[in-house]
């Protein structure tokens, strides 16, 4: 068994009471490893008392935009098919992996559409809908839409409301108030409130934000439960097993001090 690493000032740890379940269908997704780690970030829903580990992926070494192969620190969950964020609103999907070097496991992954540096997290991905909710009616025959701050759309791409198919070209998203989509002329008139959105999921987006983290080393069985973390001092950061993003960070608050 290998030696637990001390990886935070254990008088500090907060533990929540009472266990949590594998959430169903998760326990495939953690086919790669054999153990949750400590400290390994989870996704914990307190009502239904169950849990999701958050798999993210440390860059071993710096790649280049358009790389088809990435070095990702031992000790991660990916598997083949897997998608990985690599930027906001960008992720490319695992084709092949390579465990066979001591230090780094090698995949093989579309072509990059950023470079990446050494130790930059990557999140597990899953995708959403384009979608926007219409700010103000816009007339049938109308060139351009507003929409309400926040959707996920970043350029040209096609949305409905069911009625419409919309061709969006451009977004203008100078204003403090509104987005302005620049479309096709409308079929028809699009009330403020309306919903519209793709027909696909194609938008990558994290697939969970951490909220928690693992107690205890556990095996990982049928219908397993753990021990979550509430709270914990000064983290040795650079040697978790699973690393935490920025915008876990964010999630779990001051509750975690990450050295």
């Amino acid at each position: 068994m290998p030696v637990e690493k001390e990886l935070y000032r254990i008088d500090t740890a907060i533990r929540l009471s009472g266990g949590f379940n594998i959430a169903t269908g998760e326990k495939a997704k953690l086919a790669a490893q054999t153990h949750i780690p400590v400290l390994c970030p989870l996704f914990v829903d307190l009502a239904n008392r169950t849990f999701v580990v958050v798999q993210n992926a440390k860059v071993y070494e710096a790649a280049e935009a358009a790389a088809t192969s990435l070095k990702i620190a031992k000790g991660s969950f990916v598997q083949v098919s897997d998608e990985l964020l690599v930027a906001p609103g960008q992720s490319v999907t695992v084709s092949a992996i390579d465990k066979s070097k001591a230090d780094y496991d090698e995949l093989t992954v579309d072509s990059l559409p950023v470079a990446l540096a050494v130790g930059a997290v990557l999140s597990k991905a899953k995708f959403e809908k384009l979608s926007a909710v219409v700010a103000a009616d816009a007339a049938s025959a109308a060139t351009s839409v507003k929409i309400q701050k926040g959707s996920n759309i970043s350029g040209a791409c096609t949305l409905s409301d069911g009625t419409n198919t919309i061709t969006v070209s451009a977004i203008d998203k100078s204003k403090a108030d509104v987005d302005t989509l620049t479309v096709s002329a409308l079929s028809a008139k699009l009330d403020a409130g309306t919903t519209i959105e793709a027909a696909t999921a194609s938008f990558p987006v994290v697939e969970h934000v951490a909220n928690f983290a693992n107690y205890d080393r556990r095996k990982i069985v049928d219908n397993m439960s753990i021990t979550a973390l509430a709270g914990a001092l000064e983290i040795d950061e650079a040697n978790l097993d699973i690393p935490f993003t920025e915008e876990d960070k964010k999630a779990v608050t001051d509750r975690f001090l990450f050295m």
